[in-house]
């Protein structure tokens, strides 16, 4: 089997296993997760602002991208799931801070 039929499987199992609560839900523990490493990592190193500015949006950027992958590889229902994933309360789109970040 290639590795890209593989990955494609993988990718696939994760994502049709979880309703789109379900994955909304483990995306947003992640972001938590990834949000907290980087408390601490702000309180221990001391950054500069923009630093700290740009991890925080790229942190919910990076993540916001598996929403796009969910769509792709997720729920064949991908109309009805569309406005539980897009939380625009938790991924501020019309945030013009946002635009430092990296993506």
């Amino acid at each position: 089997m290639s590795t890209e039929v593989l990955e494609g499987y993988l990718i696939q199992k994760i994502y049709n296993d979880k309703s789109a609560e379900q994955y909304l839900k483990q995306l947003k523990s992640w972001i938590i997760t990834e949000q907290n490493i980087l408390n601490d990592f702000i309180f221990n190193k001391k950054p500069e602002n923009e630093f700290i500015n740009c991890a925080k949006f790229n942190i919910l950027d990076d993540n916001a991208n598996y929403l796009v992958s969910y769509l792709a590889y997720g729920s064949d229902s991908r109309e009805s799931i569309k406005e539980v994933l897009f939380d625009l309360s938790f991924f501020q789109i019309d945030n013009d801070s946002a635009i430092i970040s990296s993506f």
